[in-house]
């Protein structure tokens, strides 16, 4: 599968938008609101290296998941970063940014 974006783990479920996918991710994955999204070999952009998940879906303008992060991740201050900004921009998503 080469899509020009990671096809691994919570990275295709933020790209999709699938806030019923995320919830059932995060259910075994509890510690996804800590890591950062590994950039793989088929990422395109490196501005995602190292992101976290509300900059993912931030990035990727969706808005299901951001706003479900917002509402639910135990850590929502750490995941505000100057980054998070940009991406938004990033995304074409005026309800994001």
């Amino acid at each position: 599968m080469r899509s020009g974006f990671n096809p691994f783990g919570i990275a295709p479920v933020i790209r999709n938008d699938d806030v019923e996918e995320f919830e059932r991710y995060i259910l075994d994955h509890r510690e996804v609101f800590q890591k950062k999204i590994s950039l793989s070999i088929y990422d395109c952009n490196v501005l995602l290296k190292d992101a976290n998940v509300l900059e993912y879906a931030a990035y990727f303008g969706s808005i299901e998941i951001f706003n479900y992060i917002i509402k639910n991740a135990p850590n929502i201050d750490d995941l505000f970063t100057q980054r998070l900004v940009n991406f938004a921009v990033i995304s074409g998503n005026p309800e994001i940014y």
